[in-house]
């Protein structure tokens, strides 16, 4: 396939048309949190299971929150004979950025990301107070999470997140 990505604005426009099947392939609490509509939920982990649930026939696009997972869906879905598979570029965040609409289940848990910076900021703030009033030694955990800031930046993966994705209200 000469374009193995989609712009927002390309995706829309086959939306639009019924011309594409929509496939997101992140979690389902990021999947309550945001999404375009039209879109069925495949989280990355179970498309290997699922694809007979596709139409073969029908251009499929993938997204996950950047890209990096949908990229992975469709290198998955062309290796399992699919040959119309197209990740959307930047992912639901590049949709978002185009000011493209998205919707939400009402009372979903925060977003994954947001999750995240809070869970990072709580364990920043309580090792930071325990360093000062009970023992240096829990400032030490401060340059831990840094670390692994640092490394989840690097590679594009959190493990925090990963951890996240396992909370009770994160379940579907």
């Amino acid at each position: 396939m000469p374009n193995e990505n989609v712009t927002s604005t390309e995706a829309k426009e086959l939306i639009e048309k019924g011309a594409v099947t929509l496939v997101d392939v992140r979690e389902p609490s990021e999947f309550a949190s945001a999404r375009i509509a039209q879109a069925k939920l495949i989280p990355l982990g179970r498309l290997g299971e699922s694809v007979n649930d596709l139409d073969r026939s029908q251009e499929i696009v993938v997204y996950c929150q950047a890209g990096t997972r949908s990229e992975q869906a469709a290198t998955l879905l062309r290796s399992r004979g699919f040959d119309n598979v197209r990740s959307l570029k930047g992912g639901l965040s590049a949709w978002v950025a185009a000011g493209l609409p998205t919707e939400k289940t009402p009372g979903a848990p925060w977003s994954l990301e947001r999750q995240v910076r809070f869970t990072v900021g709580v364990f920043v703030t309580i090792f930071t107070v325990l360093g000062i009033t009970v023992h240096p030694a829990f400032l030490a955990l401060d340059f831990a999470i840094a670390g692994g800031l640092i490394f989840s930046a690097l590679t594009n993966t959190c493990g925090m997140a990963l951890v996240l994705t396992k909370m009770p209200w994160n379940r579907s």
